[in-house]
């Protein structure tokens, strides 16, 4: 697939093979496995970049209803162009699965994949308290751009092409607060765009086949950073 397109893939359940085989990830030497609970992760021996303390301090305060409700998603159509800078949805609407939206409403996501000095990947363990997939092992962090962030996270395609910095925002932001890792350790100039897709996918694996109340429909931005492993 060429980085500047979005690809399409339908699935009914989402799985993490699926993202290992999309990105070739077979030649990887091994994984560390890291519930998203764990405390936090130091990965020294890197620049920083440009924070905002506003991002910098999201979520506190907050447990995973108020996130549903309060964060903002980036609405896109099926070539991953804004719908409008004046609509967005909460994410508990976006993940929403009914008659009316029976593929709830497409958005943007990020998928992140921290490696270490042996090209061993961080693999995480989503939530309990997860609408979607709850308790699901998957890659370092999975997760949105905003809008309302600082810095900004909306990124207008094509002209953001290839460095797409407010998603490279958003994936920092959520590192920081789902794993501890400061935003030093993984600079915009050492994170790096692989690729999009565009997928739907309802959770059958938790809510069975019948009609699952919720479910993902993204254009999901891939990235891979490397970090050296914390001492």
């Amino acid at each position: 697939m060429d980085s500047s397109s979005v690809g399409t893939m339908h699935t009914g359940s989402r799985a993490l093979s699926v993202s290992l085989i999309l990105l070739g990830l077979t030649a990887c030497s091994g994984f560390s496995l890291v519930p998203r609970s764990c405390p936090p992760c130091h990965f020294p021996g890197t620049s920083s970049s440009l924070w905002s303390s506003d991002n910098n301090n999201y979520g506190e305060d907050m447990d995973q209803q108020a996130m549903m409700e309060s964060d903002m998603l980036v609405t896109v159509d099926e070539n991953d162009l804004l719908v409008s800078t004046e609509i967005s949805a909460s994410k508990k609407l976006a993940h929403t699965f009914t008659t009316d939206q029976p593929r709830g409403i497409l958005h943007r996501a990020f998928s992140f994949f921290l490696f270490d000095q042996d090209n061993k990947m961080l693999l995480t363990q989503r939530a309990l308290s997860k609408i979607t997939f709850p308790g699901v092992w998957t890659n370092t962090c999975c997760s949105h751009p905003l809008y309302g962030m600082t810095p900004n996270e909306v990124d207008v395609t094509p002209d953001a092409y290839p460095d797409f910095p407010g998603i490279k925002h958003a994936a920092i932001r959520k590192l920081k607060h789902e794993l501890g890792i400061e935003a030093q350790y993984v600079p915009h100039d050492k994170i790096t765009f692989l690729s999009r897709f565009h997928y739907w996918a309802s959770d059958t694996v938790t809510y069975g086949t019948e009609n699952p109340p919720w479910g993902e429909h993204e254009v999901d931005y891939i990235y891979f950073s490397n970090s050296p492993r914390g001492r």
